[in-house]
């Protein structure tokens, strides 16, 4: 439907940005706050949780001003991360 094989890795173009909210619509996709970095902020702010220490991490970026930003900025304060992130109004939020 796609264009993509079983067993691809594709970069995601602009035919491939359908499929988000048919997965959405379809599934029930759990949202996890994602990317190297914050990814190792979440580790650690989950470490300082367990020791006694919520809410002791932060992490800046920048996300575009949509639905997976809103939602990534949800995912990451759930975990602890205190987020401040640049909301670009042109730019949408990367998702994979």
């Amino acid at each position: 439907k796609y264009g993509v094989k079983m067993d691809d890795a594709i970069l995601a173009e602009e035919k491939h940005q359908p499929i988000y909210k048919e997965l959405v619509d379809n599934y029930s996709p759990q949202y996890i706050a994602g990317g190297a970095t914050q990814n190792s902020i979440r580790v650690a702010q989950w470490i300082m949780t367990a020791n006694g220490k919520p809410g002791q991490s932060a992490y800046m970026g920048c996300v575009g001003k949509d639905e997976f930003g809103q939602q990534l900025e949800e995912c990451a304060a759930a975990d602890g991360v205190k987020v401040h992130y640049m909301k670009d109004e042109s730019t949408p939020t990367g998702t994979c």
